[in-house]
């Protein structure tokens, strides 16, 4: 619509973003039903359990974003707009390493719900956690050594710096990518509240240090303080992930 009809209105935005999705669910619903016709069967049962744990996970999503997102109101309060628009891009490009955890949470997390084995699920777990940090760290490399000219090509001349952000968030964005994986592994068992209380204590962690590092240090602190964020809510799923290894192994 941009490039193509130069449409610049802001609305742009949502015009396109409800075509993509569009496209993807009916591309979907054409895949499943195209064999399988529609049949609705309505089960107090199922449903129970969509509301138990779609309203934990969703809590724990809610949650994890203002855990994610929560510094960004205040940097755009006390440091300014420009600030802000520097860092949301250092953290996008760096988030974007999420893709490679993410894609392998997917096959991850079907393989946990469709394994009865327990002791399969947590060598599969620690088989994915390992890849996604190998390939996570591989690529932020890449980004590490990309020329801030590059990025100062692409965005403009007032975003010069936005590779020494990328830097600075390398190793909370590198321990995301691997508990993504240890976190798939307690929703494909259920154990929401784990995933709740780890996304917590992030955003507890989150709103303690912006109140003492981001006036003082700027973005330099705003990148500290997601790192912190980051780290701990991560230890906290790795640490719960190598108790119920132990549970387990004591088990069988």
């Amino acid at each position: 619509m941009y490039f193509l009809f130069n449409f610049t209105d802001i609305n742009i935005y949502f015009y396109s973003y409800y075509i993509a999705y569009g496209i993807v669910a009916a591309t979907g619903f054409y895949l499943l039903f195209r064999k399988d016709k529609f049949h609705f069967d309505f089960d107090k049962s199922i449903v129970k359990k969509m509301l138990y744990y779609g309203t934990k996970n969703e809590t724990s999503y809610f949650i994890q974003f203002l855990n994610y997102r929560l510094s960004y109101f205040f940097i755009s309060a006390w440091i300014g707009l420009d600030a802000l628009g520097v860092f949301s891009v250092a953290v996008a490009i760096s988030e974007a390493i999420w893709i490679i955890s993410r894609s392998i949470s997917s096959i991850h997390f079907s393989n946990i719900i469709n394994t009865d084995n327990q002791t399969l699920k947590i060598k599969l777990t620690e088989q994915a956690a390992f890849n996604s940090f190998i390939l996570s760290f591989f690529a932020m490399t890449v980004l590490f050594f990309t020329p801030d000219s590059l990025f100062v090509f692409v965005f403009g001349d007032d975003f010069a710096g936005v590779k020494q952000l990328i830097i600075y968030l390398f190793p909370g964005i590198i321990a995301i990518a691997v508990s993504n994986i240890y976190g798939h592994y307690f929703s494909g068992n259920g154990k929401m509240n784990v995933l709740i209380t780890k996304s917590a204590l992030g955003l507890i962690t989150t709103t303690i240090l912006i109140f003492t590092l981001l006036k003082q240090y700027k973005l330099t602190g705003a990148c500290i303080i997601l790192n912190a964020a980051y780290i701990i809510s991560s230890l906290y799923l790795i640490i719960m992930f190598y108790k119920e290894k132990k549970k387990i192994k004591n088990n069988v």
